[in-house]
C-alpha cells in the first residue's frame, strides 16, 4: 500500500475509514485473493493509537496520517502487512516516531535466522523503542492462520527454525495522538531472513501528496 501499489490514489480526505477498507479488500480479491485474512484496519490519526482498531464511518480529515493493516488469503495461506500513509508531508514528530519504528524493525530482522532465540528478536526491537522513550512492539507467526506461533514477546520461549514465516511489526502507539506500525512478512533462513513484503518501508514512499 504505497505509491508503488495500484489505485492507492483512491485514498483521499473525505472518504471514511470503512470506504477505504472496502476499496482495499476489493483490490485484493481482484488480484487473486480468496478473501481478506482478517478485517482490514484503516485508522486515521488518533485512532491509529489502537493497535487493532476497526475501520469506522469516521471521515479521513485533510492531513490525517492513516494506518492501514491488511492481509489476503491465497492458496490457503495468509499474508499480513502494515503501513502508515500520509496524505500530506508529516511534521517533525511523525517523522521522529516513524524513524524509531523503522529502526526497531531493521534491528529485529537482523536478528532473525535459524536457531535465533525468540526473546532476542523481540528484545532487539523492544529495546530500541524503549530507549527512545516510547511504547512496545508486537509480532506473530503466520501461515494457514493469520496468528500462529511463534510469537515475539519478552517471555517467549523457543527458537526460530528455517522455513518459518513470521511477521516483524514494531509499533509506537500514543493515545490521543496516533500510532505508527511497520509490518512485514519474513521467511527464516539458515543465516538470515528473506523479506516477502515487496512494499518500500521508507517514509517518503508513504507520502501520497
Amino acid at each position: 500500500m504505497s505509491r508503488h501499489c495500484q489505485r492507492v490514489d483512491q485514498l483521499h480526505a473525505g472518504m471514511t475509514e470503512r470506504q477505504a477498507a472496502s476499496l482495499l479488500e476489493f483490490a485484493m480479491q481482484r488480484h487473486g485473493a480468496r478473501k481478506p485474512s482478517f478485517d482490514s484496519i484503516v485508522a486515521a490519526r488518533a485512532r491509529a493509537s489502537q493497535p487493532h482498531a476497526e475501520a469506522t464511518d469516521a471521515p479521513i480529515e485533510p492531513g490525517d496520517p492513516v494506518l492501514v493493516d491488511w492481509g489476503a488469503v491465497r492458496d490457503h495461506y495468509c499474508s499480513d502487512a502494515t503501513r502508515v500513509l500520509f496524505l500530506e508531508p508529516p511534521d517533525a514528530r511523525w517523522r521522529e516516531v516513524y524513524a524509531i519504528v523503522r529502526k526497531a524493525q531493521e534491528l529485529a530482522i537482523a536478528e532473525i535466522r535459524h536457531g535465533a532465540d525468540l526473546r532476542h528478536v523481540d528484545a532487539a526491537a523492544r529495546d530500541c523503542v524503549r530507549a527512545a522513550g516510547y511504547g512496545e512492539n508486537f509480532g506473530h507467526g503466520v501461515g494457514l492462520e493469520v496468528h500462529e506461533r511463534p510469537a515475539f514477546r519478552p517471555n517467549s520461549t523457543g527458537k526460530l527454525a528455517e522455513g518459518m514465516v513470521v511477521t516483524v511489526e514494531p509499533g509506537i502507539y500514543l493515545p490521543g495522538w496516533g500510532g505508527v506500525r511497520i509490518e512485514d512478512l519474513v521467511v527464516v533462513r539458515q543465516h538470515g531472513a528473506d523479506i516477502l513484503t515487496a512494499l518500500p518501508r521508507d517514509l517518503e514512499s508513504s507520502i501520497l501528496s
